[in-house]
């Protein structure tokens, strides 16, 4: 019988008010009339009722009084009949009332249902509750009317609707992105809703893994919990640190007795707790994460089906809890590569800073040697100086891209722009390295190719300057050769252009071409001492092909040379307005030299310049005065300050600051920004020797109308200075950096 009503849908109940209705058919007026007892006078369907593990409830309407019961209710109850005939149903319903089974009941006395069912919790002898289902109908034992109930210990029912709705709210849950406190709250909460008599908390093991830590505990006095944490586990620590350091269930039925809760006696006599089971909440690979504990205020110990419970909900917990440590670590993870990446760009910004300030001096004076040396030997030097400092200034701004390539801040501006001026330009720039080494450096446009494309012009140019360059570096004998041709894609219609560096060099052996893009790396450890370099190149050329939307591939035989092929969409191309390359020359051009740029006066521009380095003091003031400018020299933001006040106060105020943005006492960010609060609006540029993205930005913030980065380009400094001076000193933009 049990088994066809353990579940209640319509035809289920249905059986019961069948069951129900034979009981009551199974009382004889006549036969009660001479014999009080109910067991005579059931039919033989009421006998099989009489044996049934479900439970069987007669009480008299009018003393409201046990007239018989079932040997399954009182093998579940756990009183004797004669116990239960002198007890009141409520002293078995400790949920409900005299008035709310009055409530409950009137439907039956007046008449208005046939039956009524609902549910609540009975209480046994021993005070353990657990939850039921009854069902009520009205009948006749002779002339006495009764209640027949049919009662449903739903025990197994409840466990597993709250297993389910906790288990769904979990997950849901864990979707939404709950915090782990509010997730395991769903987890206890769920539990405890199967039993009313029962308290559930969980503990969580420190990283230590000797604490046991409050996780969730929302149904246990707040002074409990105060005074049990943090809790040490041991071999007999209560329930809880027991089982956490044996890492194996625990289950207490008299806690006030055991000798592992000797220590918590008085605390667990003030809560009223009598029974504890915990069982410790493990990782998928068996690791003790913390514990999960039920508390009852009855002495008891778990059935089979509570053990289930217990352990499934410590199975949950631990799912969840070893999903938040993982999110825990990856953010922790995250947390750290973003400190490091913060260091990594501020050690390259402080570098960046160290380099360029001394590269100002040796490259300016460099220039201004090679202008004023006659002899040809001294020039050589002098040039040879020149040149290493470039190429150290070369080094410090690809690791300076690289950088930004991988912060994802390299900016990419995307232009219409001549494919045959930016390799002219480049050939230009490289044709010098290449007539040093005796290596003919030759350029073919295979048929026509787009006058104009859509692209960034820098990168590209940058490109082109990085492979072209390596070709030159690891050639000794032959050529190198760029190759510029227009293909189409068939499936697309899109048209790219097609750029081929042929080398006849070193080679590269196969092995290790798949090394060849990583950065730091290059393909033989020994090119390093033989051709220098820091392995940036290729590295940061694959980068920048992928931004603008390209692809890069090499072939190479080793003593043989070597192919680097990129390829570039163009965006759209006008048909018409194709150029054939081959009509072309490259030999007449040649690199602008300084005699070849219109000369620009400062003359009548009163300059105030703010630099604590004294080689630089003397470079820049130098590069000044030699356009014409008067130059004053202020060697911190202080000083400036009070020169710029004294100027303005005698009406001769400076036409250009030039501040240089890290100095002592006063640094020139602070005094900008002391200058433009006093409402200073002639024009400040700034002067710094970091050349990130964010400095650039700092120095516009901190008022500054624009900036030069070190090491300072003499010409266009000047320019940048004439732009200010011709606006009459009070006009403040935004053009774009100089360097």
């Amino acid at each position: 019988m049990r088994q066809c009503i353990s579940k209640l849908d319509a035809s289920i109940a249905s059986e019961l008010n069948t069951a129900l209705d034979a009981v009551c058919a199974g009382f004889s007026p006549q036969q009660s009339e001479q014999d009080q007892r109910v067991q005579p006078h059931l039919n033989a369907f009421g006998e099989i009722l009489e044996h049934s593990l479900n439970e069987i409830y007669v009480v008299e309407v009018e003393t409201f009084r046990f007239v018989h019961v079932n040997h399954g209710a009182l093998a579940n109850i756990g009183y004797t009949l004669a116990e239960l005939q002198e007890m009141s149903p409520l002293e078995i319903t400790p949920e409900h009332t005299p008035a709310s089974i009055e409530r409950l009941l009137a439907p039956l006395l007046n008449g208005t249902v046939k039956h009524i069912e609902f549910e609540t919790v009975h209480r046994r002898k021993d005070g353990s509750l657990y939850p039921v289902e009854l069902h009520i109908q009205l009948a006749k034992l002779g002339e006495r009317s009764v209640f027949v109930a049919i009662v449903l210990d739903i025990s197994e029912r409840k466990r597993e609707a709250a297993l389910t709705l906790s288990r769904n709210q979990v997950y849901k849950q864990l979707a939404s992105s709950v915090p782990l406190e509010k997730v395991l709250e769903t987890i206890v909460l769920g539990v405890e809703s199967y039993s009313p008599e029962m308290i559930c908390s969980i503990l969580l093991l420190d990283e230590s893994g000797q604490y046991l830590q409050p996780g969730v505990a929302p149904s246990l006095p707040g002074y409990y919990i105060e005074a049990t944490s943090p809790f040490k586990i041991g071999p007999a620590k209560g329930s809880c640190g027991t089982a956490a350091f044996h890492n194996r269930p625990v289950f207490i039925d008299n806690v006030l007795e055991h000798r592992n809760w000797e220590p918590m006696r008085e605390l667990v006599k003030r809560t009223g707790l009598k029974a504890c089971w915990s069982v410790p909440i493990r990782s998928r690979r068996g690791k003790v994460l913390g514990t999960l504990a039920m508390y009852y205020q009855s002495h008891k110990l778990p059935e089979l089906a509570e053990r289930e419970l217990i352990e499934t909900t410590a199975y949950l917990a631990g799912i969840v809890i070893e999903r938040f440590q993982a999110i825990s670590q990856l953010q922790q993870a995250k947390e750290a590569a973003e400190a490091a990446n913060r260091s990594k760009s501020e050690f390259l910004a402080n570098m960046s800073h160290e380099i360029r300030t001394p590269m100002t001096a040796i490259l300016g004076f460099t220039d201004i040697l090679i202008n004023d040396l006659n002899q040809t030997e001294e020039i050589e030097v002098v040039r040879t100086i020149h040149q290493n400092g470039e190429y150290l200034l070369g080094l410090i701004n690809d690791i300076l891209d690289l950088s930004k390539i991988e912060d994802g801040k390299l900016d990419v501006e995307w232009l219409d722009c001549s494919p045959h001026e930016i390799v002219n330009d480049v050939i230009s720039l490289l044709q010098v390295r290449a007539v040093a080494k005796g290596i003919p450096l030759e350029v073919n446009f295979e048929g026509p190719v787009p006058e104009l494309i859509h692209t960034d012009p820098a990168r590209l140019r940058q490109i082109l300057i990085n492979l072209i360059g390596n070709a030159i570096k690891f050639t000794e004998h032959g050529s190198v050769q760029l190759v510029i041709r227009l293909v189409s894609n068939q499936q697309s219609d899109q048209q790219k252009l097609h750029f081929d560096v042929f080398d006849t060099g070193i080679g590269i052996a196969a092995e290790q071409i798949e090394n060849l893009f990583l950065p730091f790396t290059q393909a033989d450890s020994s090119t390093t001492r033989q051709y220098g370099g820091t392995g940036l190149g290729l590295a940061i050329c694959k980068r920048l092909v992928e931004l603008l939307g390209g692809t890069i591939q090499v072939s190479s035989t080793v003593g043989k040379g070597s192919t680097f092929s990129v390829i570039i969409p163009v965006g759209e191309v006008d048909p018409t307005r194709l150029i054939d390359g081959n009509g072309i020359s490259i030999a007449d051009k040649r690199e602008a030299t300084s005699s070849d740029v219109p000369k620009i006066s400062l003359e009548n521009s009163r300059l105030l310049l703010v630099e604590d380095g004294p080689d630089n003091q003397r470079l820049i003031r130098f590069m000044l005065k030699s356009a014409g400018a008067e130059v004053t020299l202020a060697e911190n933001g202080q000083i400036a300050l009070d020169l710029v006040a004294k100027a303005e106060s005698e009406q001769s105020p400076f036409d250009v600051i030039l501040m240089d943005m890290q100095m002592p006492v006063l640094d020139g960010y602070a005094a900008t920004r002391q200058l433009r609060n006093e409402g200073y609006a002639r024009p400040i540029i700034a002067l710094t020797a970091h050349a990130m993205a964010t400095d650039r930005e700092k120095c516009i913030e901190s008022g500054c109308d624009d900036y030069a980065i070190k090491p300072i380009d003499r010409l266009n400094l000047i320019e940048l200075i004439a732009h200010y001076t011709s606006q009459g000193g009070l006009l403040r933009g935004n053009s774009d950096p100089v360097a």
